[in-house]
């Protein structure tokens, strides 16, 4: 059995004689954990005649430390199945077998994927409804606060990956039963804003950067600052 691996780690399995890639296995090498620890496995190259393999670690890149409000995220949610656990969430799903059921996902993935969503904030555990022994994953305030990032990702998706005939489900609104509209990015003075309509700007001394003046406006401060008081 293959050594245990940490959370965020991927197991590599090369052989010996020189490795070649093979597959991606997400549900692992025969589980390919222990202590219930989920491992992604790449599986390089075939068995020796010997059957013996030599496992190799490979850690994933943390964004933790990064100033980046994108990349930080990405611990959290930045692989599929964290948002397709979120996406079940929202749609009310709320026990482990509902996710695996719904997602068809190995126990120690699901476990694992949970678990990290739990340590973010973004879900938590309660008491099942139904008072057995089990327990539920519900959102939080901070996992609710994904809504509007799934609802951009389906209509990116449903404009970019489906053909019309293909869509069968479509986001309404509860109370009317209405098609949502499309989300929009709008100025504080209500104008419709676009790649080329906005920026990110350097935030120093926790104040924000004043956008820089225009020529005309430079030459008229000169200009007072010639003029006698």
């Amino acid at each position: 059995m293959e050594p245990a691996v940490s959370t965020f780690h991927t197991a590599v399995l090369v052989e010996e004689g020189g490795p070649r890639v093979v597959r991606h296995l997400l549900t692992g090498v025969n589980d390919c954990s222990t202590g219930n620890v989920a491992v992604e496995v790449y599986v390089i190259g075939r068995a020796s005649l010997s059957g013996s393999w030599r496992a190799a670690m490979v850690k994933r890149t943390s964004h933790k430390a990064t100033g980046c409000p994108i990349a930080r995220p990405l611990d959290a949610i930045g692989d599929w199945w964290s948002l397709l656990i979120i996406r079940d969430a929202f749609d009310g799903y709320e026990r482990f077998g509902e996710f695996q059921k719904s997602l068809g996902l190995a126990k120690n993935i699901l476990t694992t994927r949970l678990r990290n969503l739990v340590e973010h904030g973004i879900l938590e555990t309660a008491p099942a409804s139904d008072g057995s022994a089990y327990q539920k994953y519900v959102l939080t305030k901070k996992g609710l606060g994904l809504f509007p990032l799934l609802v951009a990702l389906r209509q990116w998706g449903e404009e970019h990956f489906f053909e019309p005939s293909e869509l069968d489900v479509r986001l309404v609104d509860r109370k009317f039963g209405q098609p949502v509209k499309r989300l929009e990015l709008r100025s504080q003075d209500g104008r419709l804003l676009g790649p080329e309509d906005a920026e990110v700007r350097k935030i120093s001394s926790g104040l924000r950067a004043s956008p820089r003046p225009s020529s005309a406006q430079q030459v008229n401060d000169g200009r007072r600052k010639k003029d006698p008081a």
